[in-house]
């Protein structure tokens, strides 16, 4: 599991609805400003993150001001 900051956590839900539409991801909510993601593939672990990463930018480029990013 890897673990995502949001910068507002009133967009946490947000973004885990909108993961929850990514056929390969599962995520949950740990903190008031923090979710776990998973990715679920046989792809690499770099390629995984390449893949979170996309994800998270999709997210923020429909969303103006909204940013989260890997905590680890």
């Amino acid at each position: 599991m890897t673990r995502v900051l949001v910068n507002d956590p009133a967009l946490v839900e947000d973004l885990l609805d909108f993961l929850s539409h990514a056929p390969d991801c599962l995520a949950e909510r740990v903190s008031e400003d923090e979710i776990e993601v998973s990715i679920v593939s046989s792809l690499r672990v770099d390629r995984l993150r390449e893949q979170l990463d996309g994800y998270l930018r999709a997210w923020e480029r429909q969303r103006p001001g909204a940013r989260a990013h890997v905590s680890d």
